[in-house]
């Protein structure tokens, strides 16, 4: 509001307000009228609110609480202007909430790597983040040391105060953020990202250890060569800003930190503006930034004057500071700001204990010149001169006169001046002084050695400095990278597919390895893109599949209106728009009856104003592109699915009941069913016969037939709370939520109540779908919608069966609001339950295959999620789900095995149907027991992919051999009897395997098919898998942690490893794993044993890999994470969630493209892929 006064104005209220606070005390509440006295009375309300901020703001700071009926009952006649600066925060009727515009010491807050303020007793949240500490407060607000634990780092969270209505300061406070995160510079803090958590914005920052540069000059005084280094790091940061068209507008001491290594960073970009944006937040004739470092265009308030020369002026304030350990101006703010207006001179500068350097006292006097033209060019030419002063040479701003020139000549040349003096003493002393000028010129070599050594130095040192930049920038690009990778696998995980494209699009071509392939490849792949014939965003957007897969209707606002158009769902194409001259047109429910040739729409020749108007139901043929039957005042409708010329239609009687009756279109036909409680679109249906009405009603299932006989789909439906639209198209399967528990004697268990099944008519129960944590939230939102009674605009269709008879799918939402919004879509198997994927869609097609969202400005239909975890091979999926991997039977007793040849996933099953065969159509190994002793022994197989030779051992005195590329057996070779504990593990050359039994260690010659080797002093007494381990290069043999030497097959004379449990190796045979039992990977050097890093966690057991090509590590954990580590720098880059049980195996293909992991769980073994193959 002062903004708006003249500058004599605001001198005068600035007076009144010093005045006040230099007299302040706790009752000075009751004196603010004597203080507004001052001021002539058109003066007073504006001079009422900045004396009522300095009240507030000094009680805050002192404890002194005050609430803001106290000041109402004193100053009634101010009450707008009261509820402007004071909030009643609660309902404590003393607290308040500051709401203030005055300048604050927030910068020097933000930055402090010390705690002001002593620990709470425990931790507390604030969003995702963990307050650790606060850091410090102020009228502004707070800042506190927070833990973000998506990104794993501590971060400096800013968490402003002022009034949600203050649009200027939210305005200003998110431009500091979107300003300052533009700005990657190792003498600038790093500002990570904005947010806001309810009504409270927030700014994630680096959280810096050191001091303000205000508080180190209170403690310390630097010598003259630090000061030029820190001014000239501040110039250069200040000329990077100043590229980036950022100019900061407070350069400060306070607004300066001196980091752990004693170098400089900018912060608190809170009043920084863009100088190549139009559009401003500040406007003529209001004063920002600190009066003592203010430059004078700065103190005048012309926007138009402000630019890169302001910081540099206020950067030349600071120096001066250093320079004479004394502030460049003292009094009252006013006075400072007439001082500043008046364009004052640079000042002299001299200091009573340290002589200045008259070069520095030139570029400072040159910095500080009230015409801005007769400063710097740009802030890099400050840095340039320093750097020149530092290295010895003349500055650009000084004059140097001959005898000085020659003078610093000399002594950058000493070689060559001693030379010249020696050259004049042996003239004038001739012969007499050779002795004497030879002792000279070897003084002088060496000092000129001295010289060269230190130039070295200085050369090596700005060597280093260079190369600490671009390794900071290269650090931070790889952080952002690493960032980016962990938040794009969250939103996959999630079902926002366009915000991780967003995020992996961003990263640079230098970062983007397995991992980003890998994500990229898990994104749904796009099947067409709809966008608006104008160019423009498409407005409360909502899209309809019809069941045969070849239209889609868009629905969407324009202006008014709500319109819907038809489209080719296979390539986009425009077909038509439905009935045109209606003002509100839109599908509802499912949309298309069965067939997909009739579109349903409700029509209004007006929008409705509020409350549940009737509406019109028409019938649209997509054929003859046009209205062909209406009914009248209808409630709701709902298409008949197994009737394509039928509509369900839901009706108010005279008597405010609900009617509901099945109407054929093309007939005129009605078939009535009486009245019943109001449901939602989805929630009423009638079945083939069009003879049996299934009603939903908060979660209760009512029938109404139009036929006396009972139907054999009603009990189970009434079991699960389904109607029809939860019916498989073939009548054979219904999907629904059990309402009491159920016994599935299969299975020997109960499924409890709540529980999602599939059952086959009549009552045999085929799955229970899983529920994954990605799906808890959107199971909730569909048995809230059950119980819900309000019409919903919106709502989602809730779980169906795909026409394809390959998934079970959860559509819901529960929003009242007309507006579409995207809601969580869910995919299962549906016939082993296994979940699948997730994703923020509107729409899903019948089929299951595809779904719609709202992409940007664009309607995008994309492949269904199915795949993201699950293997891309059809033929390996259905292997695997003969084997009921969620729910298996328990005389199953298979564990299958994968392995990659070729870049395929092969099967490996030895089970009591097995058939001694190698399938090279559907890559499937089938091995028959050969002992029923062996059931519950996790079967040993080896497998070497250049040759594609498998080997394996099952359970009898045999070792077989088979070869993947033609399918046959190749050797079936006798071994030792009982090889119960058996472990195999091929050489890397393919002719060589080494079997462990219970007796000996057994080397085999594959070429030679016979035993070349036996040792028993090793022997295999334990079951375990991993147990032998040859190193990629071959030359040892790891039993457990045993080195053996390949060469003598002895151990090596040092045994640098301790451990009884198997080991895995990086592809160069430089580092190994220990996979402990208390969830700790222990990564060491392979020759030495030196440990190189560990992972720690909190997991029972853990199961590690090495990448086959690139630097990374995958460590699968018990507790239902797969994490992949960058070995460079041990960072994790990727994070996704497992089931929880034993971990089996990570089996990477030969390329490493492809990742299979293996989980023993509940009876059986699931296997999940994770590919960037598409």
């Amino acid at each position: 509001m002062i903004d708006q006064l003249r500058f004599d104005d605001y001198h005068l209220i600035d007076s009144v307000c010093d005045e006040y606070e230099s007299g302040w005390t706790p009752d000075s509440a009751l004196e603010l009228k004597s203080a507004l006295a001052q001021c002539p009375a058109p003066l007073r309300r504006y001079a009422f609110v900045e004396l009522l901020k300095v009240d507030v703001e000094l009680r805050q700071r002192r404890g002194v609480a005050v609430g803001r009926i106290d000041y109402l009952t004193l100053y009634p006649e101010y009450r707008d202007a009261i509820d402007a600066v004071i909030e009643v925060a609660g309902t404590e009727p003393t607290a308040t909430l500051i709401s203030s515009k005055a300048d604050s010491a927030e910068a020097d807050l933000h930055a402090s790597g010390e705690t002001n303020a002593a620990s709470t007793d425990a931790e507390s949240r604030f969003g995702r983040f963990l307050l650790k500490a606060e850091l410090g407060q102020g009228a502004f607000g707070t800042v506190s040391l927070a833990y973000d634990p998506t990104l794993d780092r501590e971060v400096a969270l800013k968490l402003p105060r002022f009034d949600q209505n203050d649009r200027e300061r939210i305005d200003r406070f998110l431009a500091e953020a979107q300003i300052a995160a533009q700005l990657q510079h190792p003498n600038i803090v790093a500002v990570w990202e904005r947010g806001q958590v309810g009504e409270q914005f927030y700014i994630s920052s680096a959280y810096v250890q050191g001091e303000t540069l205000k508080e180190f000059l209170d403690q310390t005084k630097p010598d003259v060569r630090q000061i030029a280094v820190w001014v000239r790091d501040l110039a250069e940061a200040l000329a990077y800003a100043h590229e980036q068209n950022i100019v900061h507008r407070d350069i400060k001491p306070a607004n300066v930190i001196i980091n752990e290594r004693g170098r400089p960073m900018i912060m608190d970009f809170g009043l920084a503006k863009r100088i190549d944006h139009d559009v401003a937040l500040t406007s003529d004739g209001l004063i920002l930034g600190t009066p003592a470092y203010m430059s004078p265009e700065q103190a005048r308030g012309v926007t138009q004057e402000m630019g890169t020369q302001s910081d540099q002026y206020s950067l030349g304030v600071i120096f001066y500071e250093l320079l004479t350990r004394q502030p460049r101006w003292s009094g009252k703010t006013h006075e400072v700001l007439l001082k500043l207006q008046s364009d004052p001179p640079p000042p002299e500068i001299q200091n009573k204990e340290t002589p200045v350097p008259v070069d520095l006292i030139a570029v400072c006097q040159k910095m500080l010149q009230p015409a801005v033209e007769n400063r710097y060019a740009d802030c890099q030419a400050i840095g340039d001169d320093l750097t020149r002063w530092l290295d010895g040479h003349p500055v650009s701003v000084r004059r140097v006169t001959q005898t000085e020139r020659f003078i610093k000549w000399c002594r950058r040349n000493r070689v060559i001046s001693s030379l010249v003096l020696s050259t004049a003493v042996i003239l004038l002393f001739s012969l007499t002084a050779v002795s004497f000028s030879l002792f000279e010129a070897s003084e002088a070599r060496n000092e000129a050695q001295q010289n060269l050594e230190y130039a070295q130095t200085q050369e090596q040192e700005a060597v280093d400095e260079r190369d600490k930049a671009i390794s900071a920038a290269e650090a931070q690009r790889k952080e952002s990278a690493r960032n980016s990778l962990l938040l794009a696998g969250y939103n996959i995980r999630a079902g926002r597919f366009y915000e991780a494209e967003l995020l992996l699009n961003a990263i640079d071509e230098k970062d983007r390895g397995w991992v980003w392939n890998l994500q990229s490849a898990r994104i749904p792949r796009e099947i067409i893109s709809i966008t608006h014939p104008e160019g423009k965003a498409f407005q409360d957007a909502n899209i309809f599949f019809d069941d045969s897969g070849e239209k889609l209707a868009l629905r969407h606002a324009v202006g008014n209106r709500l319109v819907t158009w038809l489209y080719e769902a296979k390539t986009g194409k425009f077909l038509s728009k439905v009935a045109d001259d209606y003002e509100l047109v839109s599908p509802s429910g499912a949309g298309f009856t069965q067939g997909g040739r009739y579109l349903t729409v409700i029509m209004w020749n007006r929008l409705p104003q509020g409350g549940q108007t009737p509406f019109n139901l028409g019938i649209y043929d997509t054929n003859t592109k046009q209205i062909i039957a209406t009914q009248d005042d209808i409630s709701n409708y709902s298409p008949c699915l197994t009737q394509p010329e039928a509509v369900v239609i839901q009706r108010r009687d005279q008597k405010g009941k609900y009617a509901y009756s099945l109407w054929n279109f093309i007939t005129g036909k009605t078939v009535e069913f009486g009245t019943g409680p109001k449901c939602l679109p989805f929630n009423f249906s009638v079945n083939q016969d069009g003879t049996v009405l299934a009603l939903r009603y908060k979660n209760m299932m009512t029938f109404k037939s139009s036929e006396k006989r009972q139907t054999v789909l009603r009990p189970i439906m009434d079991r699960l709370g389904a109607t029809h639209w939860n019916v498989s198209r073939d009548q054979k399967y219904v999907v629904g939520q059990l309402q009491d528990p159920w016994p599935w004697n299969r299975r020997n268990k109960m499924v409890p109540a709540g529980q999602a099944v599939v059952v086959q008519f009549p009552a045999r129960m085929i799955s229970v779908l899983e529920t994954d944590d990605s799906v808890a939230h959107a199971l909730f939102q569909y048995a809230e919608l059950q119980s819900m009674t309000l019409n919903i605009f919106n709502q989602g269709s809730g779980f169906f069966l795909t026409t394809n008879d390959r998934f079970v799918v959860l559509n819901s939402s529960n929003t009242a609001v007309m507006q579409p919004q995207k809601k969580e879509l869910c995919w299962w198997n549906r016939d082993t339950g296994e979940y699948l994927g997730k994703a923020m869609g509107i729409a899903v097609s019948s089929d299951g295959e595809r779904f719609a969202s709202i992409e940007s400005k664009t309607v995008k239909i994309r492949e269904a999620p199915v795949r993201i975890r699950r293997f891309r091979s059809q033929v390996t999926e259905k292997e695997l789900e003969k084997w009921e991997p969620v729910q298996p039977r328990k005389q199953n007793r298979v564990y299958p095995v994968i392995l990659y040849s070729q870049e395929e996933p092969w099967v490996v099953l030895i089970h009591d149907q097995g058939t001694d065969t190698v399938d090279l159509e559907t890559r499937v190994i089938s091995i028959k027991h050969a002992s029923k002793v062996f059931y519950h022994q996790a079967r040993r197989v080896a497998f070497h992919e250049p040759t594609g030779t498998l080997a394996l051992i099952n359970g009898n005195e045999f070792l077989d051999l088979f070869s993947l590329k033609t399918g046959k057996q190749l050797a079936h070779l006798r071994c030792d009897p009982w090889p119960v504990n058996t472990d195999l593990t091929f050489h890397p050359n393919g002719e060589l395997l080494a079997v462990g039994h219970a007796d000996a260690l057994v080397i085999w010659s594959i070429p030679e098919q016979k035993v070349i080797h036996r040792n028993k002093e090793f022997r295999f007494m334990e079951e375990g898998n991993g147990k032998l381990k040859f190193t990629p290069d071959g030359k040892y043999l790891f039993i457990y942690g045993k080195r053996i030497d390949t060469e003598t097959w002895q151990p090596t004379a040092a045994q640098p490893f301790k451990s009884d449990h198997p080991v895995k190796f990086s592809p160069d045979s430089q580092l190994l794993t220990i996979d402990t039992a208390d969830g700790l990977v222990q990564i060491h050097e392979v020759e030495t044993g030196k440990l190189v890093h560990q992972i720690q966690t909190d997991a029972q057991s853990v199961y590690s890999h090495f990448h086959p090509r690139e630097p990374l590590l995958a460590v699968a954990r018990s507790d239902g994470h797969l994490e992949i580590y960058d070995t460079n720098t041990w960072d994790l880059v990727l994070d996704e969630p497992l089931p929880r049980g034993e971990l089996v195996d990570l089996v990477f293909s030969t390329s490493g493209d492809s990742l299979a992991v293996g989980v023993q769980t509940k009876g059986t073994r699931r296997w999940f892929e994770f590919s960037n193959r598409r």
